[in-house]
């Protein structure tokens, strides 16, 4: 398929799917490849996350945060899948899912998780930087199928 054509049919399931994948690799990778400079570059960007004033800003610093990631693990395919994604998430309607449509006190929460994920990566500790990246992103994709899905999510509830 073409990759406009894939752009325009994938959903916020399928992104997180991808992500998760992927990420929680990317994050191991980087804690043993990034640079000083990178891991400075994250540090301030998980601050960067944390200090927010709106969503918007808290977007542009979330994004960079997770493609200085994709960068330090130093794997074009990677990044490059990253970069694919991440477009795919441009347009209005994926902001009201995902990791960047949460209340301001979700974006804290994954402004700490950010933090986490540095110091595991500042510390070399690629095992522990691929299960935290792993367990917030699952907390995303739970926040997605809630979104997408919610009368399923009442349903369970209720059982």
């Amino acid at each position: 398929m073409a990759f406009e054509y894939i752009l325009d049919h994938i959903n916020p399931l399928e992104v997180i799917e991808v992500r998760l994948a992927i990420e929680p690799v990317m994050a191991r990778i980087a804690a043993f490849r990034a640079s000083q400079a990178e891991i400075k570059r994250l540090q301030a960007l998980a601050e960067d996350t944390r200090t927010a004033a709106d969503p918007d800003s808290y977007e542009r610093a979330d994004g960079r945060f997770h493609r200085t990631i994709a960068e330090s693990a130093r794997n074009a395919l990677f990044l490059a899948i990253f970069d694919t994604l991440h477009a795919s998430q441009r347009d209005s309607g994926w902001r009201r899912l995902g990791e960047n449509a949460h209340c301001y006190k979700r974006q804290s929460v994954y402004a700490g998780v950010h933090q986490e994920i540095c110091a595991a990566i500042a510390a070399r500790q690629g095992d522990r930087a691929q299960e935290l990246m792993h367990e917030h992103l699952c907390d995303v994709q739970r926040y997605i199928h809630q979104h997408a899905f919610p009368a399923t999510v009442a349903t369970a509830s209720k059982q």
